[in-house]
């Protein structure tokens, strides 16, 4: 693996991490959910908004 491709692969998984930790905190302010970690409902919401993101960016 390149020191590039594994140095984006720990900024995304961070970035994942922390935004899972976001919506475990949101979740659990609103329920006592035990057991979530957020994890998948943030690789999910990534995947979802990625293409509308990435065109945000390009934008003048």
């Amino acid at each position: 693996m390149t020191d590039q491709k594994e140095v984006l692969e720990m900024i995304l998984t961070a970035e994942v991490l922390a935004l899972a930790a976001a919506l475990k905190a949101e979740k659990l302010s609103r329920s006592n959910v035990m057991g979530y970690d957020g994890i998948s409902d943030a690789v999910r919401l990534i995947k979802s908004k990625r293409a509308s993101i990435l065109e945000a960016l390009t934008r003048p």
